[in-house]
């Protein structure tokens, strides 16, 4: 009888579950399982989770810089500024509005995207900001 569910499920054309793709964060994951400096169980994942969350975050705008740049994410580091990338005036208002439609947000024309000389970094830093604003979400960018 077991098997004859089991065959009857499999041929069900009912929900399926999502598939995830659990290799995308495995330092990640294992550090918050792992529990981190005096973290265990619950509370552990529930951090490792919101890291999750932030660098995700990062990442994908870090992405979508570098394409519009045309390089690879890695070579960007704390010391890259837009401009370093090739990235001129009217690039980052193309670059800005591709950041607010990934992200569904308004980003203001004064602050640090009024010049190319803005590290990387920081503009990662203000996107997340005005995301987690938008999201409800105390900023989480100067957690990492």
């Amino acid at each position: 009888m077991g098997h004859a569910r089991r065959d009857a499920r499999a041929r069900s054309p009912g929900p399926r579950s999502p598939q995830v793709d659990i290799r995308s964060e495995p330092v990640h994951v294992s550090a918050a399982l792992a529990g981190g400096p005096g973290r265990t169980g619950r509370r552990a994942w529930r951090g490792g989770v919101a890291v999750l969350d932030v660098e995700a975050r990062k990442r994908q705008v870090l992405e979508i810089i570098a394409e519009e740049a045309a390089v690879d994410p890695s070579m960007v580091d704390a010391d890259t500024t837009v401009s370093d990338l090739g990235i001129g005036s009217l690039d980052l208002v193309e670059l800005i509005f591709k950041i607010e439609d990934r992200f569904q947000i308004e980003i203001p024309s004064e602050g640090p995207l009024e010049s190319t000389d803005v590290p990387v970094f920081a503009l990662v830093d203000h996107v997340i900001a005005l995301v987690d604003a938008k999201a409800g979400r105390p900023s989480a960018s100067s957690a990492g």
